[in-house]
């Protein structure tokens, strides 16, 4: 079979499996699904309020006729990148796959239809809580420092910012 046969027949395979089982295996989280979530973190990590865990991940690939730098990636290999976002339990509550390799987690966040959808505030995040009766605390993912700090998305300081702080004292 020819190269177009063969991509045809892996594109349309895919896309019938998503379509089969992307309802029952990955369900639009409702603000209940995100309650459950953060329990199961707090339970497992005493972490409270944590709706998830959001990283990418290059899969090496063999680098595609003609693409140029297209996949090419900060080590020095080719790759697509998956970004999930992960339960107490490892498993996946939100995808994205297929991101070229040389862009940035950030940038893939920006991109997907999580992150628009976190940028905007389309998610049904539960609302903030008093946590002990003394502050409001906000649900939150937590992300590496590739990823935007924002109300709802935490992150540590970058590495450099620490060393910096250390430094200084």
């Amino acid at each position: 079979m020819g190269a177009s046969t063969i991509r045809s027949i892996i594109y349309t395979t895919c896309h019938a499996i998503w379509e089969g089982l992307s309802e029952s295996e990955l369900p639009q989280l409702t603000e209940q699904d995100f309650k459950a979530v953060a329990d199961g973190l707090k339970k497992t990590w005493n972490y409270p309020h944590v709706l998830g865990a959001i990283d990418g991940k290059h899969i090496k690939i063999e680098c595609p006729p003609r693409s140029g730098s297209t996949y090419h990636n900060y080590k020095q290999t080719f790759s697509i990148v998956l970004q999930a976002v992960c339960d107490s339990e490892s498993n996946f509550i939100a995808i994205d796959v297929g991101d070229y390799g040389r862009h940035s987690d950030g940038g893939i966040f920006n991109n997907s239809s999580f992150g628009r959808a976190l940028l905007s505030n389309n998610l049904p995040i539960p609302p903030a809580e008093d946590l002990c009766g003394q502050e409001v605390l906000h649900f939150v993912f937590l992300g590496d420092e590739a990823y935007p700090l924002m109300r709802n998305l935490l992150r540590p300081f970058p590495q450099r910012k620490i060393l910096g702080l250390l430094c200084s004292f």
